[in-house]
Parts: structure tokens; sequence; C-alpha cells
């Protein structure tokens, strides 16, 4: 096992020490492959170093210490810095950066390998003994034993690390170190390599400490790795939750930048660069960059500390619930809301939202549609969603964070995460007011910029993102703009806080044709530009059906029907999403038969039954006098009615 014990070290320079570790804190435990991973500059190169003991100068411990220990061949051992290079070979062995380069050219590798062989462990053997040894190995290791009357000019950049490793792994240490053993290899080499690490391991059980800034390697071979940040450890745990789960924003960020084959999203860097290790900011480190920095985080450094059971991370946000871990973005749980309606005397009950619960992953941004008739309860939704309304049962999760916790509510932060478009633009804006004023205000306001230099620039960006620009828009009222232009200028505001989460209702409901269509593109261009979901609030379901990816169907206030887009278009599984369907007014299509109007709404809303019953054409009995209970028809995919169009009734 290998402890490190509150390590930082520094580079003596001429203006002075240069702290590069800082109070790093951790195990490594036996028997696994961990990871080490962060940007250029971050510190990993010479954690590694310390953890191999070569502290030579210009290199410096300031405090702290590392502890190797274990047992080999029966016998326990231990060693602190300063005593762990006694054990080189032995008990911990390196693979350095660049390995190719640190094989001697004009020496034959058998050489080398005799060189590099502690003589305790040659004992009396003869030099062409201990050759059939190596030989040995590397017939185990798939390497031809022919190798070893080669130099390593006559070999390839994949050979020589593949020799590099078998040196370094000969002795069976309980420890390997490897700094970025697959740099400069193609792809195939270096899974070939990543797959020859994987062996040894299994068959040594010994500990690998892989170093790379290349997070797929990370993917494919670790168990567990650490994410380093300006010299400290900013977050550790299981290597599937930091891809699935991450904690810290930069982590996060990390992740989200990784570019995947097949996936054809545009990813977006990680804005600015790591501070100066000579200058660093006094807080967190991070903060800088940092989205969702607050003052806290740029006066104080973080606490390295557990999260829960093998999860640490260093981040203030953790305080206030904003770098919970969630698998969910938005959770809705069984959310109702109610309304007085009529007179002192004739009050009845409205029930505008009734038991709903939908989700949205935090993983990958989507688009949910929410359809329905006039009145079925979407705009009520999404005001509670939007915490213009409270629900009167269930509760709405955003982040982990339940809506009921009113002491940890964050209101700055939530008008960072959450952003409306409404559906008419022109009530969006004052007639008084120029547009750039609500661009500036948002960027300014909400601390997303600095000065208003910063936020010009904010604001061009994120025009241009919308097919617009400042220049075109400065100045300007409202009514020099058309409904479509204004609504652009509608989406712009909401981006600029770069949020998680955007409610648009019927944002295209008063456009024309050609520009609805501009529109709902330019949602799904800015869903994997900017790594935003959508809430997609419409009537109209040749838009919902041609930008979603999921629809949620609404009737009278209750989800008759959930799923993925495509399935619930083309095979419509409740009868209320087929009278949609066949609603639809298409070209090449005329209507032959009239659709079944609703009676009394309010007497709809109120009965216990099945909602749709009364329309229905395929009502039963049971459908009169039961209320149906959400079915799964498959994964992803529910249904509110006792009798599914799939196929289980005669249509």
């Amino acid at each position: 096992m290998l402890k490190i014990d509150h390590l930082s070290t520094s580079y003596t320079t001429i203006d002075g020490p240069v702290h590069v570790i800082n109070d790093v804190d951790f195990e490594i435990y036996d028997n696994e492959i961990f990871g080490i991973a962060g940007e250029s500059g971050c510190g990993k190169t010479t954690l590694l170093k310390a953890l191999y003991d070569i502290i030579e100068f210009p290199l410096v411990v300031d405090s702290g210490k590392l502890i190797l220990s274990g047992q080999k061949n029966g016998k326990d051992f231990s060693y602190e810095t300063g005593q762990i290079r006694n054990t080189w070979w032995n008990n911990i062995s390196y693979v350095p950066q660049a390995a190719q380069s640190v094989l001697n050219p004009i020496v034959p590798l058998k050489n080398q390998f005799l060189d590099s062989i502690p003589k305790a462990d040659k004992k009396n053997e003869t030099k062409e003994q201990t050759l059939k040894r190596v030989a040995a190995y590397l017939e185990e290791l798939s390497l031809s034993p022919d190798l070893l009357n080669a130099y390593p000019f006559q070999l390839s950049g994949g050979m020589r690390q593949r020799v590099i490793i078998a040196l370094a792994t000969f002795m069976s240490p309980n420890v390997v170190l490897a700094d970025e053993p697959t740099t400069a290899l193609d792809v195939v080499v270096q899974r070939g390599i990543l797959m020859m690490l994987m062996r040894l391991q299994k068959q040594l059980k010994n500990t690998m400490v892989i170093v790379s800034h290349d997070m797929g390697v990370h993917y494919q071979i670790t168990d567990r790795m650490g994410i380093m940040y300006s010299g400290s450890m900013i977050e550790l745990g299981k290597t599937e939750d930091i891809f699935n789960k991450p904690i810290h924003p930069y982590t996060r960020m990390l992740v989200g930048a990784l570019p995947r084959v097949g996936d054809k999203s545009q990813k977006t860097g990680i804005p600015g660069r790591p501070p100066a290790l000579t200058n660093p900011p006094p807080g967190c480190r991070f903060a800088p960059r940092c989205p969702k920095a607050t003052e806290e985080c740029k006066k104080s450094v973080p606490k390295f500390r557990e999260v829960e059971k093998g999860r640490f991370a260093a981040c203030h946000l953790l305080n206030k619930g904003w770098c919970k871990m969630s698998e969910k973005l938005l959770e809705i749980k069984n959310v109702s809301k109610f309304f007085q309606i009529g007179g002192l005397l004739s009050k009845k009950k409205l029930t505008a939202v009734d038991e709903v619960s939908i989700d949205i992953d935090a993983g990958k941004p989507v688009i949910l549609s929410i359809v329905g008739e006039s009145g079925c309860g979407k705009s009520t939704l999404c005001k509670m969603i939007l915490r213009l309304h409270d629900p009167d049962q269930g509760d709405i999760i955003l982040n982990g964070r339940s809506y009921k916790d009113h002491k940890g509510y964050n209101p700055f932060q939530f008008r960072l995460d959450v952003q409306p478009i409404f559906q008419n633009p022109y009530e969006s804006f004052s007639m008084r007011k120029t547009v750039d004023t609500y661009l500036f205000n948002t960027a300014l306001r909400l601390k997303i910029a600095k000065n208003y230099k910063e936020a010009e620039k904010l604001v061009d960006d994120t025009l241009k993102s919308v097919g617009m620009s400042l220049e075109v828009v400065k100045g300007k009222y409202p009514s020099q703009f058309s409904g479509g232009e204004l609504q652009r200028v509608s989406i712009a505001r909401a981006l600029i806080t770069r949020p998680k989460l955007i409610i648009a209702d019927e944002p295209v409901a008063a456009i024309d044709a050609s520009m609805k269509m501009n529109i709902v593109n330019l949602f799904k261009e800015l869903k994997d530009k900017y790594n935003v979901s959508f809430i997609y609030v419409t009537h109209d379901l040749s838009t919902a059906y041609y930008v979603s990816d999921y629809i949620a169907t609404l009737y009278r206030g209750c989800l008759i029907e959930y799923g993925q887009a495509k399935e619930i278009m083309d095979d419509p599984a409740h009868p209320y999403t087929e009278l949609l369907m066949n609603a639809v007014p298409r070209v090449g299509e005329k209507w032959d038969q009239d659709l079944v109007m609703p009676d009394t709404e309010d007497k709809e809303y109120a009965i216990t039954y099945c909602k749709f019953a009364p329309r229905c054409p395929y009502a039963t009995e049971e459908c009169r006098k039961t209320r149906p209970e959400m079915k799964d028809l498959s994964a992803g995919r529910k249904v509110l009615c006792f009798h599914p169009l799939n196929g289980k009734i005669d249509k």
C-alpha cells in the first residue's frame, strides 16, 4: 500500500520556492490500478516522482511523507520518504514519461536487463542463467526472447515501451508507477500496451499507478482515480463513479469536454487557463474558471474530504448541495396542484396537475416535450418547476435538492441553473427598454461577468450562437424586431447563465412556419453546444415529434403516456395520444370524420375514474369505474391505461 500523508513539495528557483504539490493526502490500495488525471502542469509527474522517492534538487519536500508498505515473500516491509529508493525494482519500480528515450541506444537490451537486476536477486546465477530467466519472462509477456540481442534503435516505439514495462516488472514489484505510458503511440499500439499492463497487474496481483492526461485510458484500465488541479487533489473515487457521477465542477467540465466516437455533438473546452503556480489565487484555485464560484470559493481553500464512502472531493459548493451527486437533473415525484374556482358559495377544487411523475437524467442533455390540449396542466407544471407555484402534493428535486428544502434554497444559484423562455417574446420585454439592457443586466447582476467589458463579450458570443449579434441588437427596442428575432434574443438571454435546464413554454406558437423551424432547429443545436436540457411545452405535435428525445402527454392534469418520441408518435399506446395524432393537420391527408370533443371540463377534471373515459372510443365498464395505474410497457415507456393500444385490444 502507498500512503500519501499530507504531502507538500516545491521547486527551488531563483525567485523563491514554487509550490507544486499542496497538502495531498490519500491512499493507494494493494492489488488495484489507480489513475491520476489532470491538465498539463497540475503536478501529476511531480507527485509520481515523489512516490518513487526521486527527491533531488531542485525538488524539495516541504512537509508530509510517503509510506510504502506491504508484504513480499512472506515478509512485511515498510519504507518512508528517503528510504523508498533503497527498494527500487524490488518493491517499487518506475516507468518514466517518454520511456522510449530511457533505453541506451548503443547498449544491447540483454545488458540493460542485467544492469537493472539487483545483485541480491541474481544470487549465484551465471549471466546465462539470468538471461534465461529474462527470456522466459519475455515469453510470458508475448515478447520474443530474440529482443535481448537487439539494440533499442532497432525497435519501434511501441516495442520499446513494452521492453521498458518488462524491465520495470521483471522483479515482481509490489508497486509499478507509470508516467504517461502510452503517449505518442498510435491507438492500436496503445491498446496493446494497456492490455499488457492489465494482464500484468492480474498476474502479479500488485498495485499500478497510471498517470495520464487521456481520460479514455483511465476509463479503460483503472479501478480508482484521482483528479488533480494546480497541485491539489480535488476529487477521488471509483473510476466508474468519476465518469458517471462527477462531483467537482472541474471534473464535470473535464468529463463533459471528452469527444467520443459516434457522438457528433459539439464539445467545449474549459474556459481560461490553470493559474500560475508562482502566483496562485488565495482561495480555491479553480474559482477563476468555475461558473459556480462564490465569494467563499475565492477567499478560502476548500478541504479535501470524504463525501460518501470511497468518494472524496474538495469543493465549497458541497456544503450548499450544488455538487451533490445525483443521477437525475430533475425529478418530479407525484406532483399535484389544486386551485379553488367559483365564488364564495359555489367554490370548487380544480386539480390542475394530478400526481405527475417525470424525470430527466443528469448525464446527457435531452429535449423533453410536454404535449396536450389547452388546459391540460402543461403551463402549471412548468410554473412549479420554475418555483412560480408550490406543489400542493409531491415533490420536485433539482440536482439532488428538494424544493421542500426552503432553508437550503439559493435563489441566485437557481436562476443560474434554470431559465425560462416564454410564449410571447413581446411580453417578455418592456417596450420602454432596449433589449440589450436585459442581456447586460443578466450577465452583470448574476455575476457571470465581472465588468461591462466581459459582459459585452459574453452577450455578443451568446447572441451569435442564436444567429444574432450585439451589433444588430444594441440600442434597439422590442418593437424594432420581428417575432422570430425577438424570440432568438429571449433564448440568448436564457443562455447567458449557461443553465442546465431551460423551460420553453410554447416558444413558437406565435411564429410563422419558416421561422418556427429555425427556432426548433436552434434548440437541437444548443442542446449539444451548451449541454443544456430543454422542457419544450407545446400543443404542436409535429414540432414535438421533430425536436424531442422524449414526449410526455398530459390530459386533464394527468400524465397519461411517456416515452421516446419516435415510439410514442409512431405507435401510440394511449387512446388520447392516438386522438392527438389524428388531430394533426397533414398535407396530403384530408380529415373525413369529427373527433370526440370534451364534455363539461370541470366535471372531467374532478372524476375519480379514468378521466378520458367519457371521450374514449375503447372505454369499458372498468374504465368508467376505476382509475387506472401507470403501466410500464418497456424500458422508459409507460402509459396510464387499462387497455393500451399496442395490439392488446381490437382497434
